[in-house]
């Protein structure tokens, strides 16, 4: 890992990957992560969370960074185009 800036996109980069790529249409319908953990909204196995609080105030912030992220970035193709069939289903 080169620094923490680069860690913290990585965190940013999973959790934001299945609305990226089109599995779900908001962070809220991905039970598989554990953003959720991360913004407070969950219990979890997350043993330290002192690198994400070294960084971020509030959880609330972490929302912002992840969704900024998302508002900013070009989305790629959807799920199905990736597939390569446009009526997957």
């Amino acid at each position: 890992m080169l620094d923490d800036g680069y860690l913290l996109h990585l965190c940013r980069y999973i959790h934001a990957n299945p609305v990226l790529h089109g599995l779900v249409p908001t962070l809220d319908e991905w039970p598989y992560s554990n953003y959720f953990e991360w913004v407070g909204e969950r219990n979890g196995r997350l043993q330290d969370r002192t690198f994400i609080q070294q960084h971020f105030a509030t959880p609330e912030l972490y929302r912002h960074f992840i969704n900024d992220y998302l508002t900013n970035r070009t989305s790629p193709k959807s799920f199905n185009d990736w597939l390569g069939a446009s009526n997957f289903e």
